[in-house]
């Protein structure tokens, strides 16, 4: 690893191998848990974990539909016009969010489309209900950084990880049934996994505590202030 790569994970000389080893795990992490690709991996873990009415007939057009329009497009246009996939560049932040929540509403209506396809040829799929269940949690979430993208500088990455255990609750109290060890380990090790980004976040002077806590119980509060009533109604 170069000097400039472990520069921009805030590692120094003199910090520990521990703290060193740590910082790097983050700098991976704040990669591979980039907030552009949690919606796609929620429906992975829906489909292969939780198993809910799973689709299998259209997978690979939903899946596919989902990878270029939730994270190719956005990947894109991020590096084209941001020069940064992490958008350090405040100023930049307003345009990159407001296409990713276009994309994200492309990706819905699609979604839709494919609903009334299954439902003339008399299916049914409650996994796909559950997609754009998920997709429109993210989407209000765009709109709410949006938002706040004008004013303060929030950890998006701390955003995601409150949102995602808010789904992990949200989804452990409805569903389960569905629970087994594994779903419980995977569960257990997105959580371990994303204290240590959100430690990362602070510790590499990426964010300040307050930005990295804002975002954190953002993301919490605001998904499971729509998710347990969207999932009380369905349950009714």
């Amino acid at each position: 690893m170069s000097d400039i790569e472990t520069a921009k994970m805030g590692i120094k000389e003199n910090d520990s191998n521990t703290r060193k080893f740590f910082l790097k795990m983050g700098g991976v992490l704040a990669v591979v848990m980039h907030p552009v690709f949690l919606f796609f991996y929620c429906c992975l873990f829906v489909h292969f974990a939780l198993n809910i009415g799973a689709v299998e007939f259209y997978f690979f057009e939903i899946f596919g539909i989902i990878l270029i329009l939730t994270i190719v497009f956005p990947v894109i246009f991020t590096i084209f016009y941001s020069k940064d996939l992490f958008m350090k560049d405040r100023k930049k932040r307003p345009l990159t969010i407001l296409f990713t929540t276009l994309c994200y509403l492309a990706c819905f209506y699609c979604m839709y489309l494919l609903v009334h396809k299954s439902s003339r040829a008399g299916e049914t799929f409650d996994e796909l209900g559950g997609y754009m269940i998920i997709l429109s949690l993210f989407i209000v979430g765009l709109l709410f950084i949006l938002y706040v993208s004008f004013r303060y500088k929030i950890s998006f990455h701390a955003y995601g990880i409150g949102f995602i255990l808010a789904l992990i609750v949200v989804s452990d109290f409805y569903f389960a049934h569905h629970l087994d060890l594994m779903t419980i380990l995977a569960e257990s090790a997105m959580i371990i996994l994303g204290g240590i980004l959100l430690w990362q976040r602070i510790a590499s002077g990426s964010h300040n505590k307050r930005e990295v806590l804002y975002g954190f119980f953002s993301g919490l509060l605001i998904t499971m202030l729509i998710f347990l009533p969207v999932y009380q109604f369905l349950m009714i």
